[in-house]
């Protein structure tokens, strides 16, 4: 169970079989990040040995159940959501045979087997269970997440409040308070809240916006921090499903913007480009030879403008682009492991108090630049980065290194 002396840390446990999630939406869990809490930028956990293979195509099959026509093929629709980013398909069948088997089942609450564990589930029960009085659409939100969470499972996703990274600093009484209104037992939240995954996960820290997350209220942790129900697959969902099911025909935006920089006199350099799905792609030149790496830099919105920048030739590299909520990013690399870190800029004199994020106009530009103070390399570098405010004003954030 979790830790009594100190609750921030939580340990380790091993988990089979289907995974539970919640039954019914929480109600303090829904409040946004508490004022001066800390934000936190996270990301998708994964269980490798549990994914398909890329370019599979799943047959689903639906048990049958009370809903709606409509309401079958609304979540069909949801689920189907992850194609649009990883290299993988769903068919939904009419018979068995079928990979992923779904029942709906009052009694059953919402689980699902991880990944192709579903394989030792017999052919003739259900690998997956969608409580069908949380479909009723009282709550679109929650049904939207709790479709996408068990499909999540369904592709080899983990629970984020469970990455082997941690983050969460929790207040457990609280949990366990919260857990108790619908039927969960201590050991229950210490299994599948409070402890951390020791399976082959393959994480950075959690992703508070993330549809694996369940809902924290600032209650329930010792710093403030929360997540709401997150209805969309967030940023990193995206890229982790993309970067875990990738495909070898890569269709580029046909809106996409291109950057590039160079360094060693313009004899190596890099060029940066979008996918269809929002990945942004990287491309390296080594003399007269161009390479494109392995992995993906990061997500941005579709058809973002992109700008890129170095020095040090060439080991210290920025990327900046636009998210989906029209907010600067920057994808800074790392060159050993090769690694790309994200943030999202903050603006040093933001034009609404409540908006402290470097937010643009939906049609915005990006360029950027970087020097040293009198060509000086021993000293900082310099960066700025130029967008356009909401406001129509090109003001730039000033950033030090």
């Amino acid at each position: 169970m979790a830790s009594t002396t100190d609750p921030s840390q939580s340990t380790f446990r091993v988990r089979s079989g289907q995974v539970p999630c919640l039954t019914k939406p929480s109600t303090s869990g829904v409040t946004a990040r508490a004022a001066g809490a800390p934000e936190r930028k996270f990301r998708m956990a994964i269980v490798p040995e549990t994914l398909w293979s890329p370019g599979q195509t799943l047959k689903v099959y639906f048990y049958s159940n009370d809903l709606t026509p409509q309401k079958n093929q609304w979540i069909k629709d949801t689920a189907s959501d992850w194609t649009n980013w990883a290299n993988i398909k769903f068919d939904f069948v009419n018979n068995l045979p079928a990979d992923i088997r779904v029942s709906f089942n009052a009694k059953g609450g919402n689980n699902s087997q991880i990944g192709i564990r579903a394989r030792n589930v017999p052919a003739d029960q259900p690998t997956m269970n969608l409580d069908p009085e949380g479909m009723t659409g009282a709550d679109p939100d929650y049904e939207r997440m709790t479709v996408l969470h068990e499909f999540g499972h369904a592709l080899g996703a983990d629970h984020e409040q469970q990455s082997p990274s941690g983050g969460i600093r929790w207040n457990p009484p609280k949990v366990y308070e919260k857990y108790a209104k619908i039927g969960w037992k201590k050991e229950d939240v210490d299994m599948w809240v409070l402890s951390y995954s020791a399976e082959n996960t393959e994480a950075t820290p959690l992703d508070g916006l993330s549809v694996m997350m369940y809902t924290v209220g600032p209650d329930e942790t010792l710093d403030g921090w929360s997540s709401t129900t997150n209805s969309r697959l967030s940023q990193w969902d995206r890229q982790w499903i993309a970067r875990h099911y990738p495909s070898n025909d890569i269709p580029i935006c046909p809106e996409t913007d291109c950057a590039s920089t160079s360094w060693n006199g313009g004899r190596d350099g890099a060029a940066y480009w979008q996918d269809n799905s929002g990945c942004i792609l990287e491309a390296k030149l080594t003399g007269d030879k161009w390479v494109t790496t392995d992995g993906i830099v990061g997500y941005a919105k579709w058809g973002s403008p992109l700008a890129a920048i170095n020095w040090d030739e060439g080991k210290q590299i920025r990327v900046y682009a636009i998210s989906d909520e029209n907010q600067v990013v920057e994808f800074s690399y790392v060159p050993s492991p090769h690694h790309w870190g994200y943030k999202v800029l903050r603006d040093p004199a933001p034009p609404i108090r409540s908006d402290p994020m470097f937010s643009t106009h939906p049609k915005s530009r990006l360029a950027a630049i970087c020097w040293y103070d009198g060509g000086d390399v021993t000293k900082p570098v310099n960066i700025r980065v130029y967008a356009q405010r909401k406001l129509n004003r090109i003001l730039p954030p000033p950033r030090r290194l």
